[in-house]
């Protein structure tokens, strides 16, 4: 196959010239492989290579990964070897001064905003009403625990297909792990619970960190706005309520820390990340398994169940199992009580659209516009949602099964592959998706001044509506959980578009602007300090050889 040079970014990918080839795929590939051995004067070779003398040829064929493939992994290797000749070009001296720069000045602005929530914390400038000292305390397990539910989202989905038996002895906690995950549809079970923890930890460390407008009382009884201040820097009200009150500076520190840190470490070290002693199955598998079971997410396979109806999407073998799923008479109980629950979170969602208008620092619109933003929100999230979770079912299928029936996944799957720009993806999808965060964080809750709704008690109106949490759930639905049950069970269905194959390449540009490279460093940090090892099914980047096979995309079991 070959390709059309890039010029620009070392991890942007150029577009893919389409390959005029047989019928038969495998008379192909052994055509190709004579024409390269007679235009370098080699003697034909007609047997079938060893493992051993293959890996002189490409970094790919290494004896640990072909001892584990079958039939068809290997043909699919061996197509891969042969139709993928990539040419890397070098990353230009001023691409790499920027990439070195961003990581300094964006290191910086991240401790900066860690400085900022510290101090707040301390001066008990937050929502929370403990004391500043345990407040503080009750941030650390809330962050560690949203490091951990994401890293084990990345792993699971990287690893959700993948015989457990094989890394049974040398990874027992990702063996029971993963096994736990393999029955039955605990995969979308456990992506579905996951998300409403995620939410509900999210609720508990936004009111923790995020700031509110504080109220000073002057000498003489007059009082006056208090904004941020610290080592005799004051900041202006407006620059207050942009960065504190709606929660930016917080919100910047949870995307690198909390998000993109984990992502990035699971995504190359998959096995590693399960098997770091940290109660994994307990404080994440367990949890959402259970969460989800409650019923409380129900109606996203509802909506799941109407849109395969609607676009017709048929199966993708190992990766759709909605046929195991249990639907007794049960489930269609939890559907309801769902459905319910979802109805109501929209009431309040609405109510809430209509009551932003009177916030001082929000942009008045008609009610019918304040809509059609929140959907066109809302679908902006859903999609990179989505990707993130397609992308990692995508990353370890193998080329031939979606090159003829899904060319523009398969363009995707090519371009997934390229250096790091699986890490650079996701650093440019959750950059959307933190803008979207907060802008749906004001449409969520119900006014500070709001004293009836529907009749129900203040104590609820408080705690549940003016909080944001019943409105979160409707957000959380739409904008999350029915993308990512689409793309787990039909990741190249989802990825199969112009549109999702333009948005993958949007999310590297922005990821280039350097603005959340901090998670660079701290992936280095994080991966030297808990040690995690490089297993077999893990990807470990190298520098390409000109005109092999790029040693960055993995084999069929390097995942």
């Amino acid at each position: 196959m070959a390709f059309v040079q890039n010029k620009g970014w070392q991890d942007e990918v150029p577009e893919v010239v389409e390959p005029t080839v047989s019928a038969n795929q495998q008379a192909s590939a052994t055509e190709i492989r004579k024409d390269e051995q007679a235009s370098t004067d080699s003697k034909p070779v007609h047997t079938k290579k060893s493992p051993q003398v293959a890996s002189e040829k490409s970094p790919l064929l290494v004896s640990e990964k072909t001892s584990l493939l079958g039939d068809k992994e290997q043909f699919s290797l061996k197509m891969l070897e042969a139709n993928e000749k990539v040419n890397i070009l070098e990353e230009d001296a001023l691409s790499q001064c920027w990439r070195l720069f961003s990581y300094l000045w964006s290191t910086f602005l991240l401790g900066f905003c860690a400085l900022v929530i510290f101090v707040s914390l301390l001066r008990g400038w937050t929502h929370s009403s403990l004391p500043p000292v345990a407040n503080f305390f009750e941030v650390i397990p809330l962050f560690t625990w949203c490091i951990l539910l994401e890293g084990t989202l990345m792993s699971v989905i990287g690893l959700c297909n993948v015989d457990p038996s094989l890394f049974q002895e040398t990874h027992p906690r990702s063996y029971r792990v993963m096994s736990l995950i393999q029955k039955g549809n605990n995969k979308e079970r456990f992506i579905v619970g996951r998300q409403f923890l995620m939410m509900i930890n999210l609720f508990f460390l936004t009111k923790a960190c995020g700031g509110k407008e504080r109220v000073h009382v002057n000498s003489d009884n007059t009082t006056s706005i208090d904004t941020f201040h610290m080592l005799g820097w004051h900041w202006s009200e407006k620059m207050d309520v942009v960065f504190l009150q709606n929660n930016l500076i917080f919100i910047f520190l949870l995307t690198v820390v909390g998000f993109l840190v984990p992502q990035a470490v699971a995504s190359e070290k998959m096995l590693g990340f399960l098997e770091l002693p940290l109660g994994l199955y307990y404080l994440c598998i367990l949890p959402s398994i259970f969460i989800e079971w409650i019923g409380i997410t129900h109606v996203t396979y509802i909506f799941r169940d109407v849109l395969i109806f609607v676009f017709k999407l048929e199966s993708e073998g190992s990766s759709t199992n909605i046929d195991s799923q249990n639907k007794n008479w049960l489930h269609y109980v939890r559907c309801v009580f769902s459905g319910i629950l979802f109805i109501f979170s929209f009431m309040v969602v609405v109510v809430a659209l209509k009551n932003t208008k009177h916030s001082h620092d929000w942009v008045s619109l008609p009610l019918g516009v304040d809509f059609l933003i929140l959907v066109l929100l809302l679908v902006t999230i859903a999609t990179f949602s989505g990707l993130q979770v397609a992308a990692m079912e995508l990353y370890r299928m193998p080329l031939e099964s979606m090159h003829d029936t899904h060319p523009w996944a398969y363009k995707s799957f090519v371009q997934l592959q390229r250096g790091r720009n699986l890490q650079n993806m996701l650093i440019g999808r959750q950059f959307f998706v933190s803008m979207i965060m907060v802008l749906l964080a004001r449409c969520t809750a119900l006014p500070e001044d709001t004293t009836s709704f529907l009749g129900l008690p203040m104590w609820i109106i408080d705690t549940l509506l003016k909080t944001g949490l019943v409105g979160a759930l409707f957000t959380v639905v739409m904008g999350q959980l029915v993308s990512r049950s689409i793309a787990t069970n039909f990741p190249k269905a989802y990825l199969d578009s112009r549109v999702m194959h333009y948005l993958l390449k949007m999310s590297l540009y922005f990821a280039h602007t350097g603005f959340l490279h901090a998670s660079w460093p701290l992936t280095f940090l994080f991966s030297k300090v808990s040690k995690l090892d490089v297993a077999v099914f893990d990807r470990k980047p190298s520098k390409p050889e000109p005109g092999t096979v790029s040693q960055n995309r993995p084999a069929v079991l390097n995942w």
